[in-house]
């Protein structure tokens, strides 16, 4: 965006070469900051942060002030405009809701003094002066809100931002009670999840839930993640000591959701109160050409080309490929490593259909046996993971497809990140004296 220059020498009808020259000092300022900032040291950063972000604020209440000028005013129609929210996003180059948002909180500030005067001296934050926007946005709160102006500019002062949406949405629901009742059995009613594939074989998640059932699924799928992100804090911690930080872990925060989800709906059907027919397994299918090239990959590290010709043929007599039994298409990459490492089943089958090749499923560890095998350890057996061992897997330490047996003696706790890294060339046993032992790959041993 091109720079705006006020030209002195035609004079000043509109008075911008006052406001021109506030920015220009401001700008100075900034720049100041920048060089000031460059000299701080230590704990005098985060010292800082706050100071600086009450000067923030007040820039934003500026922008504020304006998009209210054009919108009570009219001068979004000087550009052809239909609002200020798009004349606004327009001049400052920025999103429509950006422009949106400024509009509305100036609508808001114009009702409830109180509030602008703390917010334009920089004592109310931009997401409280936002959240507040929101309430002021519901015309069956509006009236309510703006009685109490002084009341809530001491709470947006007061309070960090999680007190105070809490703070506005209670508001809310007791004076919109009937609102809030109906919209809440409008998602209660209107509940729903979808799985659906997309074209490249990867799944999209969406749904709903009313307050109550959304609430209690959010604990349990909460409890899920927290999981995740210890097991991803033990493995950092174990590699970095106390150096980890979380820049340092596996996973990121949407692979650990995804996977505590995952785990969540095994544990499900694993259950004793899973409804019958729940399987704990899967069954995928390949044609020999699609297995052989899939496991080639993982040992040469490439593909062989196919013949377009052969490809065609293939698709259209669908012998050609790997999917569920119920015909829902997989990577075969992904797919031969769930096969050899998973709850997985390997159906191999010839141009007409005919099972060539049968693997045995991995079995697991429940009732029992599994009270059995956590009864012999307190803790995640891996050296250094200190994972409780009522939070952790039981599994085979002699891989079931090797011929391990579903015997406690062949059991030991670990979690999941572990767990699922033992198969890639490490090995774990316990001595005559129930001491555990971890090697690597290359044969050497963990240090305990």
């Amino acid at each position: 965006m091109d720079e705006q220059v006020f030209d002195s020498t035609q004079g000043d009808p509109s008075g911008a070469a006052a406001l021109f020259g506030a920015v220009e000092r401001a700008n100075a300022a900034v720049d100041d900051l920048f060089e000031h900032l460059d000299a701080l040291e230590g704990r005098a950063v985060m010292d800082s942060i706050a100071t600086v972000e009450t000067l923030r604020r007040r820039v934003e209440a500026v922008g504020v002030a304006m998009a209210g000028r054009v919108d009570r005013e009219g001068l979004f129609r000087i550009d052809g405009h239909r609002s200020a929210a798009t004349s606004v996003a327009h001049r400052a180059d920025t999103a429509r809701a950006v422009g949106g948002r400024r509009r509305n909180a100036a609508r808001t500030v114009a009702e409830m003094p109180a509030v602008r005067k703390w917010f334009e001296a920089g004592a109310i934050g931009v997401c409280h002066m936002a959240r507040m926007t929101r309430a002021h946005s519901n015309e069956r709160v509006r009236d309510a809100l703006v009685s109490c102006d002084e009341l809530f500019a001491d709470a947006a002062r007061e309070m960090n931002y999680r007190d105070f949406d809490f703070f506005v949405g209670d508001f809310e629901r007791m004076v919109d009670q009937d609102g809030t009742c109906d919209r809440n059995e409008r998602n209660h009613a209107n509940r729903d999840v979808r799985l659906t594939q997309r074209p490249d074989l990867g799944w999209d998640l969406e749904g709903g839930f009313g307050a109550i059932q959304g609430a209690c699924i959010n604990k349990r799928f909460q409890a899920f993640i927290h999981a995740e992100a210890c097991a991803d804090w033990d493995a950092a911690r174990a590699e970095r000591g106390d150096a980890a930080c979380e820049d340092h872990l596996p996973r990121t925060p949407g692979q650990r959701r995804a996977d505590a989800f995952d785990a969540m709906t095994g544990a499900a059907a694993a259950s004793a109160a899973a409804p019958p027919g729940v399987p704990t397994e899967t069954t995928i299918v390949f044609d020999p050409e699609t297995w052989e090239r899939a496991l080639g990959w993982f040992e040469t590290g490439r593909t062989d080309p196919v013949d377009p010709s052969d490809a065609v043929d293939a698709a259209r007599s669908r012998r050609h490929g790997c999917h569920t039994l119920d015909g829902v298409r997989l990577e075969p990459r992904e797919a031969v490593a769930a096969s050899l490492t998973g709850a997985i089943r390997r159906l191999l089958v010839d141009a007409a259909g005919v099972p060539l090749d049968r693997s045995r499923p991995v079995r697991l560890f429940t009732g029992a046996v599994r009270a059995a095998v956590q009864a012999t350890a307190t803790e995640c057996l891996w050296p250094g993971c200190h994972r409780p061992g009522s939070e952790c897997q039981i599994d085979h330490l002699r891989p079931f497809r090797d011929g391990g047996e579903t015997h406690p003696a062949n059991a030991g706790p670990m979690c999941g990140f572990h767990n699922r890294i033992k198969n890639h060339g490490y090995s774990t046993w316990r001595d005559a004296d129930g001491k555990w032992h971890t090697a690597r790959p290359d044969g050497t041993e963990i240090p305990p």
